[in-house]
């Protein structure tokens, strides 16, 4: 697997996220251009690079001691060829790279005011994953309707090609994931 240093004192990181993290290294293919968002430490590009070392990472990140551990991360894992950390905001930086071809999107909130940009950096075909939260009992209704809503608004069509509850948040709330076509 990856190794990974950092301060849970001082970063955010959830190994609640592994399968999510599995699941997705296992649908990249080879090729693939990849816009890591909110990267954190690394951990979604760095188990991608491990399982698909043949793509392009883009791993984005705002917070400064979060970029510091990624670049390190990067270099203890020996994958400067694949992963380039970007620090910056992703409303800012992402125009400035490539159009992915998979976009992942684990902010823990607020994920959604970050898909118009997704939507733009999206080659068509692009899947999105995106993370939000939803009610026990009605987890997917809303976030899909502002999936769709979004996309309208940005003059893109798109089909949800799977969703799943990815963990208990609250005893009311639930966290969910959407993978997200771009068309």
């Amino acid at each position: 697997g990856a190794r990974m240093h950092l301060d849970v004192n001082k970063v955010y990181f959830t190994p609640r996220l592994s399968f999510e993290r599995t699941r997705i290294a296992s649908l990249v293919k080879r090729g693939e251009v990849i816009g890591a968002w909110f990267a954190g430490v690394g951990p979604f590009p760095l188990v991608i690079f491990k399982k698909q070392p043949d793509v392009s990472i883009y791993a984005i990140e705002l917070n400064p001691v979060a970029y510091e551990y990624l670049v390190e991360n990067v270099r203890i894992n020996k994958a400067q060829s694949v992963i380039t950390p970007v620090f910056g905001d992703v409303r800012e930086v992402a125009k400035t790279l490539p159009l992915c071809d998979r976009i992942i999107m684990p902010l823990p909130k607020g994920a959604e005011t970050f898909l118009d940009v997704a939507f733009d950096r999206a080659k068509s075909g692009c899947v999105i994953h995106f993370y939000s939260f939803g009610s026990m009992e009605e987890p997917f209704e809303a976030v899909e309707e502002k999936i769709f809503e979004i996309a309208k608004a940005c003059g893109r069509d798109v089909r949800i090609a799977g969703k799943r509850v990815v963990r208990p948040y609250s005893p009311s709330v639930v966290q969910v994931s959407f993978d997200v076509i771009a068309l």
